[in-house]
């Protein structure tokens, strides 16, 4: 009986074909298995990227709100009770911008942490496939050596 890849005493040609095509599916597997976990990595990573830029985008609105704001405020000087109203309502409204924004990018991480947990989720249960797969080839492979 034939118990591990390479052993081949006793067995004929075709049996070494076989064993052959199983060790190569197996590279081959191995090989999807990496080619995934390297897709995911590139998912991770560019994700990253995303909130980093995404992060700098809202920076720069807001610096650019702020010198709005100073600007409409040097326009109004002549008139202090316009230029503290004007100059609260819009704090007000940047706070609430920043705070949707916000908002907007915590549910983006969280939608992104449950998509990142659903591709390992998968990519486990594709694992155990291919591992469930490999035991199964195996035990036809032992099979078939019984009978030689």
């Amino acid at each position: 009986m034939n118990t591990g890849a390479g052993n081949t005493t006793g067995t004929g040609p075709a049996a070494n074909e076989e064993i052959a095509a199983l060790n190569a599916m197996v590279l081959a597997l191995r090989e999807q298995i990496v080619d995934i976990r390297a897709e995911q990595q590139r998912a991770l990573q560019q994700a990253a990227l995303g909130s980093s830029l995404e992060s700098a985008e809202l920076r720069k609105t807001v610096l650019a709100l702020r010198e709005e704001l100073e600007r409409r405020e040097a326009e109004n000087r002549g008139s202090v009770q316009r230029a503290t109203a004007l100059m609260a309502g819009e704090i007000a409204e940047l706070k609430a911008i920043i705070v949707a924004l916000r908002q907007q990018l915590e549910h983006q991480k969280n939608q992104y942490a449950i998509e990142v947990q659903e591709s390992r989720v998968t990519a486990s249960q594709e694992q155990l496939q291919l591992r469930n797969t490999i035991v199964r080839l195996r035990e036809e492979l032992e099979k078939l050596n019984e009978r030689v």
